[in-house]
């Protein structure tokens, strides 16, 4: 029920150059699961049509901190709840730089963020991040949902108010 194609618990690993497609989670991490100070690399891959029944389509860190790069995460879906591509919750700390967000959805009528939600004290960060027609049912068009420790250039579509050099169009 967690990690469609992964699971990480506590663990380091570095996963590099991978398609990580159509995976299903019933509970959250379509693709990828991270929990338990888990604090993986991920470097240069694809998450694409994966599915989580409740949150994070592509990925799921619980009380970790991934560190995200170069990464593409396209038509991810979050069922019933958060993170269309990715939720962090409970004070995780992920990092995506240089990342595209494209056409992923939390599509449940309560459903936030659907490029990225964090919550319960998670903070995480973009960098050179591209975050363009992603949606959530609950707020149309948002690409981001909950607090970040920075969003800085970056493009996100719709604007982002609490970051810096942020453009809201290419």
């Amino acid at each position: 029920n967690r990690g469609g194609a992964i699971f990480n618990a506590g663990g380091s690993p570095t996963i590099r150059n991978c398609v990580i497609r159509a995976n299903r989670a019933s509970w959250k991490g379509g693709g990828l699961a991270n929990e338990s100070s888990a604090s993986p690399r991920i470097l240069n891959c694809t998450f694409t049509r994966n599915v989580a029944g409740y949150y994070g389509g592509a990925i799921s860190t619980d009380a970790g901190s991934a560190r995200i790069e170069n990464c593409t995460f396209w038509q991810n879906r979050a069922v019933t709840y958060d993170g269309g591509a990715v939720f962090d919750q409970n004070h995780s700390g992920s990092t995506f730089t240089n990342c595209t967000f494209y056409e992923n959805s939390a599509s449940a009528t309560n459903g936030l963020g659907g490029a990225i939600r964090s919550k319960y004290y998670s903070r995480p960060t973009l960098l050179n991040c591209i975050c363009r027609y992603n949606s959530a049912y609950y707020n149309v068009g948002e690409q981001l949902s909950g607090e970040f420790s920075s969003v800085d250039h970056c493009v996100v579509m719709g604007g982002w108010a609490s970051g810096t050099n942020i453009l809201n169009q290419d």
